[in-house]
């Protein structure tokens, strides 16, 4: 649609080349989306994504805020560096008119001629109407650019969640999740803080890309508070920032120099904020709505993960201490399912049924689960009878689990 606006302009009040720009705040820059020029114009084009920057152009600055600017070799009002590049350019005389979504300036689409006379304002009118097209492509344009960049990141952020939801290792889990997001959103920087729960300071535990003389940033703290990641624990809310240079939360590292934008969201487990993950880029504006979401996604997969990670290490504690109580016991004591299945048995068992059954080698999970064996044959004789003739059995049913059994064997 851009093509064809710029296309249709030619001609219109003796343009004879046009040029749809694309105004860049955090970068301070107009961005050339499409031209289109005379087949006799001499100039080359601009070529896709060119930059004009703000401070060559202060004549622009008008347009910015809805005005309609016209420009010439001979107008005094025009720059010398701007008379320069129009001059560059073959061109004689220029129209700026500010292009429109919703009221709010989002580019300027330049109209120029190689005659002095050509673009006059009274003009402007039917210009301002192709503009308005314009405006109405770009929003089409983004639109379309923001579902396509957000199902892309659900995508590799569903992918991400996926792989870190298997991780049940606290330590392993920090370990990968860097690279993952570092994939992920493509930029140099990914941190991950959690907050220590004595003074809540924020301790950096993982980072990917963190440039500097390569000593290891792991262990940097923030107090609570303090920059952007201090203000999204305050929030319990994702924050970007186009340009941390002139944001007023951000706190300077003289290490990380490159950093323009940054992005921050909060990790929630058993209901309040336990860390921040933090994503820095070095180009400016790099985050939109469609980073905020994904990156509020993966942290809301990446609390619940972690407290996945605690309770599976607490069980493994619990499962640790019981095995040790269980090992205490004198009495040969061994836990069975229904099927009678082993699931734990001490070391007096283990002598009763055989080394196997040792609690070193028999952990609870269905995995490693086994069936009871038969009792070991021994040898009869007056200081070694038959094991059946001297011992007991007794089955307990358990309250919790109900179909859990213990089976201890007592000497007669």
């Amino acid at each position: 649609m851009l093509e064809g606006v710029s296309q249709a302009v030619l001609g219109v009040a003796g343009a004879e080349r046009c040029a749809l720009l694309r105004w860049l705040p955090h970068a301070n820059a107009l961005a050339n989306l499409t031209e289109a020029a005379v087949p006799e114009w001499p100039g080359q084009s601009f070529g896709a994504r060119v930059r004009w920057p703000a401070p060559h152009w202060p004549s622009l600055r008008p347009v910015l805020n809805g005005r309609v600017v016209r420009v010439s070799l001979d107008a005094p009002e025009a720059s010398t560096r701007e008379r320069g590049i129009l001059e560059s350019w073959g061109t004689a005389s220029a129209m700026f008119l500010p292009i429109q979504v919703q009221r709010k300036n989002v580019g300027v689409m330049a109209l120029m001629s190689r005659h002095l006379e050509a673009l006059a304002l009274n003009r402007a009118g039917i210009c301002l109407e192709l503009a308005s097209y314009a405006g109405l492509g770009i929003e089409r344009g983004d639109a379309f650019a923001r579902e396509r960049k957000l199902a892309s990141r659900l995508a590799t952020v569903a992918d991400a969640a996926t792989r870190v939801a298997r991780e049940l290792d606290p330590d392993l889990l920090l370990d990968e999740l860097p690279v993952l997001l570092l994939t992920a959103f493509g930029q140099y920087l990914v941190n991950v803080f959690l907050i220590d729960p004595v003074d809540r300071n924020l301790v950096l535990r993982a980072t990917a890309g963190f440039p500097g003389d390569g000593s290891s940033p792991i262990g940097l703290r923030l107090a609570p508070g303090a920059g952007i990641c201090g203000l999204v624990v305050a929030m319990g809310l994702p924050y970007v920032s186009g340009n941390v240079r002139h944001d007023p939360y951000y706190v300077q590292d003289p290490r990380l120099k490159e950093t323009y934008a940054e992005l921050a969201a909060p990790i929630f487990a058993r209901g309040e904020v336990v860390g921040v993950l933090d994503v820095q880029s070095i180009e400016p504006g790099a985050f939109d709505e469609a980073d905020t979401v994904a990156l509020r996604a993966l942290a809301a997969a990446v609390g619940v993960a972690m407290e996945n990670a605690r309770l599976f290490r607490r069980i493994r504690a619990d499962e640790h201490q019981l095995l040790a109580i269980i090992d205490a016991v004198p009495s040969p004591l061994g836990v069975y399912d229904t099927s009678w299945h082993a699931i734990l048995a001490n070391r007096a068992m283990a002598e009763v049924y055989g080394a196997d059954y040792h609690p070193q080698n028999l952990t609870a999970g269905a995995s490693e689960n086994r069936p009871l064996p038969e009792r070991r044959k021994q040898r009869r004789g007056p200081t070694n009878p038959p094991l059946l003739d001297h011992t007991r059995e007794e089955e307990i049913r358990l309250t919790n689990p109900h179909r859990t059994f213990i089976r201890r064997v007592t000497p007669v």
